[in-house]
């Protein structure tokens, strides 16, 4: 579905994701890991559209190149690491703003757009907060808005960036349950998260970065191990398995 290659991304004559290649398939979640300052989101950044890259960049076989900024945003959703909104517009209408890329100039919101809109406040609990100003709810209330927006976008690819944060155990669980289910009608999913036993269990695969490039991929239980972590985030872990899947314990850094 998402296909990327040979990405570089730099940043005031800096460069900062090297020779990135990256497949996601239609159906699959892949979570985007490595330690703060790998590149994580400026490679995400890139393959939304938001900054330059040079390489190339592919939906569903089609560069993303050759699209209108419309067309790109009905091919990819995009959920920013930052959670701010300065203006109180309600719940509801933040969310009903990811149908856009879907209206032509002028057009009236659509009965489709209400339903894809309200579908998705479901996915992430909030249909109570429809009439709440934004700028009057929580952080982590926000934060599942703001990914009910990208949802009810309704692209076949979305990209998140640490949706997770800022919420609390039982909302993380939600969220991943969220993007289970969109993989599952067929839409290709790329997130990045800290949590790694999180990511671990609700993803089908783990990209991991480290200084721009990428150093494992494969599936959590191949693509994360105790000597990676060690390389890659400087701690010391113990990595385990039941039935829920891969567990791990940090239990210091590596060179205590």
């Amino acid at each position: 579905m998402l296909n990327a290659q040979s990405v570089t991304v730099s940043l005031s004559d800096r460069e900062i994701v090297h020779d990135v290649s990256l497949a996601i398939a239609a159906g699959e979640v892949v979570a985007l890991l490595g330690p703060n300052g790998a590149g994580k989101s400026t490679l995400m950044r890139a393959l939304a559209g938001i900054i330059p890259f040079a390489g190339t960049l592919s939906v569903d076989g089609r560069p993303t190149a050759t699209m209108r900024a419309g067309e790109r945003a009905r091919a990819i959703a995009y959920l920013p690491q930052d959670h701010v909104v300065h203006w109180p517009i309600s719940i509801a209408n933040l969310v009903l703003l990811g149908r856009l890329p879907h209206q032509r100039f002028g057009q009236a919101v659509s009965a489709a757009d209400r339903q894809a809109a309200l579908t998705a406040m479901r996915m992430m609990q909030i249909e109570g907060l429809a009439d709440r100003p934004a700028t009057e709810v929580s952080g982590g209330e926000l934060a599942r808005a703001l990914a009910a927006r990208a949802i009810a976008q309704d692209t076949p690819v979305i990209i998140a960036d640490e949706p997770a944060a800022g919420l609390d155990p039982a909302h993380q669980i939600r969220l991943m349950s969220a993007f289970r289910s969109l993989a599952a009608e067929g839409k290709a999913v790329l997130l990045s998260i800290h949590d790694i036993e999180l990511a671990a269990r609700w993803s089908d695969r783990v990209v991991m970065m480290s200084d721009g490039r990428i150093v494992a991929d494969g599936a959590p239980g191949e693509a994360i191990s105790a000597a990676l972590l060690a390389r890659v985030y400087g701690i010391k872990a113990r990595i385990g398995h039941d039935e829920c899947g891969l567990t791990l314990t940090p239990l210091g850094l590596s060179e205590d």
